[in-house]
């Protein structure tokens, strides 16, 4: 099970949602269970990998050292020293390798069903969906212009994100690219690939999260979206992450003005429309 997307959507509080389901639940401190893998992103270097390998992998296997270099070793030997095509089309060790990353992944962390957040998956989610025939993903897609103001607040807020310090055209570039992979999956495999809207998530998590469940093959668990203990203090960068589900984060006006929001809208126009987004 992986979330592939978008990028400052609402991907990490839907991943922490249903991390709480027993059938995701890992085996560690939660911190590390929130980790993002990137594992395919990482697989351009995969037949490089030496040590220092990947740290969001090592993160993602919970910081344990002996897992890690298992499947690290592993990958190395299932690639040969071949690399990823020069047209980026999946290396013929693709599906060994991520089967052995589900595999040791499964074990370290101790669950019954592996869950897995990187929002950049998107790009490459035809390698997982061919990779692993029964893997399933999910895309999480938010009002545009709430989007962009999300990245826009990330950069304010930590000087180490200067990739969220987009200029308006290369936001609207990643939201038309990323949104147009996934409607086409929405359309071409729905039985493998779900939409999720942010608004609907967030003003009624209940119903929406019971849907992703019934999406997942699992049973509904309603503690699961309930934060008993909020604490918007433990997330330094993106403190609603452990509060409870809520529709408002922040106020959009206190990063764009009223004509950057109309430019957002007018270049992403296709994309959100096909969410459902016209003004």
């Amino acid at each position: 099970m992986f979330i592939v997307g978008a990028p400052r959507s609402g991907s990490s509080i839907l991943y922490r949602t249903l991390l709480k389901h027993p059938s995701f639940a890992v085996r560690g401190p939660e911190e590390l269970a929130l980790a993002e893998s990137s594992v395919v992103n990482h697989l351009d270097s995969a037949p490089r990998w030496k040590p220092p390998r990947p740290r969001s992998l090592w993160l993602y296997f919970l910081g344990d050292e002996a897992a890690y270099s298992a499947f690290c070793d592993e990958v190395r030997k299932l690639t040969g020293g071949v690399g990823v095509p020069d047209d980026g089309s999946a290396p013929a060790w693709a599906t060994p390798v991520l089967e052995a990353f589900v595999r040791h992944a499964v074990a370290v962390r101790g669950c019954r069903r592996m869950l897995e957040k990187t929002p950049t998956h998107i790009e490459r989610a035809d390698w997982l969906l061919a990779a692993l025939p029964t893997a399933k993903l999910l895309f999480i897609h938010r009002h545009p212009v709430d989007t962009y103001t999300s990245y826009l607040r990330r950069a304010a807020v930590d000087p180490q994100a200067t990739w969220a310090d987009l200029s308006v055209e290369e936001f609207a570039e990643i939201y038309r690219r990323q949104g147009r992979i996934a409607q086409r999956l929405v359309a071409e495999v729905p039985e493998r690939f779900r939409a999720v809207s942010y608004e609907r998530f967030t003003s009624d998590p209940a119903a929406v999260v019971a849907e992703v469940c019934e999406f997942l093959g699992e049973d509904f668990v309603p503690e699961i979206v309930d934060e008993p203990n909020p604490d918007l203090s433990r997330a330094r960068f993106d403190p609603h992450l452990y509060g409870k589900i809520t529709t408002r984060t922040k106020d959009n006006s206190d990063y764009v003005d009223e004509a950057t929001a109309r430019k957002v809208m007018e270049l992403a126009a296709d994309v959100a429309a096909g969410w459902g987004y016209t003004g």
